[in-house]
């Protein structure tokens, strides 16, 4: 093999950090389709194209892999969202408001491009058991991230001056819903959520329900 091929070629830990990445994101798939008690390993194997006992491998049984996933899925919104939000501001100087809309943008798009982020939440808050539990301390330590972000626009008088707590789930139920409900959306308005002109729709839907207009 030429040097040139060598290091184009992904090493062996590279490719272990892949496909463990890859197992992470089909499990969360499933998790939010079919809930916890509906997936088994064999089943996220056959997904992923690799053998169950891989699986087994890299996190020993369901229970462990689970908790891995929504590690992941904590770690993939906060750096997904962090991304967009640093492109989108290294466009040029904008103001306040403008950086806000900026934020909710990247959130919204976030929600578009995993939809199972919200339906594996609310699937587990039906349920309501031992894994909420320890899903509720992900979510408590992300709320308590945005929760200075929020006051700072209430304070500025960007949105109305509500409850923090009432703003963040209005913020995250009118970001999540349609791309949650993409069948619905799809079978009773006949419109494709999933493409880019739907999302940048519902993200000026959004945008103009959130912030005051302009004096």
């Amino acid at each position: 093999m030429s040097q040139s091929a060598s290091r184009s070629s992904p090493s062996r830990a590279q490719q272990g950090i892949q496909t463990r990445q890859r197992i992470l994101a089909t499990a969360l798939e499933l998790f939010s389709e079919r809930g916890y008690d509906g997936v088994s390993l064999r089943m996220i194997g056959d997904a992923v194209g690799v053998n169950h006992a891989m699986i087994r491998y890299y996190f020993d049984n369901k229970a462990k892999l689970w908790e891995a996933a929504i590690d992941f899925l904590f770690e993939r919104i906060e750096r997904e969202v962090s991304q967009h939000k640093r492109a989108a501001l290294a466009a040029g100087e904008l103001n306040a408001k403008e950086r806000a809309k900026v934020i909710v943008r990247a959130y919204i798009h976030y929600c578009a491009r995993h939809p199972e982020h919200a339906r594996i939440m609310i699937r587990e808050n039906i349920c309501a058991n031992d894994r909420l539990q320890a899903t509720s301390q992900y979510i408590a330590r992300h709320h308590a991230a945005v929760a200075p972000v929020l006051e700072s626009w209430i304070k500025a008088k960007l949105v109305p001056d509500i409850s923090v707590v009432s703003l963040t789930y209005a913020i995250a139920g009118m970001s999540q819903l349609p791309f949650a409900l993409a069948s619905e959306v799809k079978a009773v308005h006949g419109i494709d959520i999933n493409t880019q002109s739907a999302i940048d729709a519902h993200c000026d839907t959004v945008i103009k329900l959130l912030f005051r207009d302009d004096d």
